[in-house]
């Protein structure tokens, strides 16, 4: 399942850019936007920082009810 927020709020940075940021690999930003991986719960609140949002709208997969 694709998470298609995280990929519309990336808007025009590269996933390099967005990692470099949040500090993982460019390879794994690309995984959990494509939900192949979860991130950690520390990986989760760096990423939900980064885009100021909750978890649950980044990740609706992860957190549905």
């Amino acid at each position: 399942m694709r998470r298609e927020e995280l990929i519309r709020r990336r808007g025009t940075r590269t996933q390099r850019e967005v990692a470099d940021s949040i500090g993982i690999s460019q390879k794994t930003l690309s995984k959990i936007e494509r939900g192949e991986r979860n991130p950690s719960v520390n990986f989760m609140a760096r990423i939900c920082k980064y885009y100021d949002e909750q978890a649950s709208v980044l990740f609706p997969d992860i957190f549905l009810k």
